[in-house]
């Protein structure tokens, strides 16, 4: 591969496993990944896995989430870079999820 051309994520993955001296197996096992879901990402076929699999792997390896995330083509962008609607909608998302509300008052977070 020309040093100009970005790697796919699959030659990142494989590249990793193959530094560590894993098997596709060993890998399987470590982050409870379907082979088959492994080889594909490795080989190409599957080019944008779910990103709960791209976490696992992340981790597994200790790699970097954003990077793989964005080699498989998700747009990481960081909340800086978020406008208000953006930040918003985020924002009820992880009261919704932590708080169990919709619309949370920023005095409430305070006394929990």
């Amino acid at each position: 591969m020309p040093a100009s051309e970005v790697p796919t994520l699959g030659e990142v993955l494989k590249a990793e496993r193959i530094r560590r001296n894993l098997t596709p197996r060993q890998v399987q096992l470590g982050t409870n990944i379907k082979g088959l879901d492994l080889t594909q990402i490795e080989d190409g076929t599957i080019e944008q896995p779910n990103p709960a699999i791209l976490q696992r792997l992340a981790r597994y390896y200790g790699l970097d989430f954003n990077q793989l995330a964005q080699l498989a083509g998700y747009i990481i962008r960081a909340v800086g870079d978020l406008g208000e609607s953006d930040r918003r909608i985020i924002k009820n998302f992880v009261d919704k999820v932590y708080f169990g509300e919709d619309e949370v008052d920023e005095d409430d977070h305070d006394a929990r």
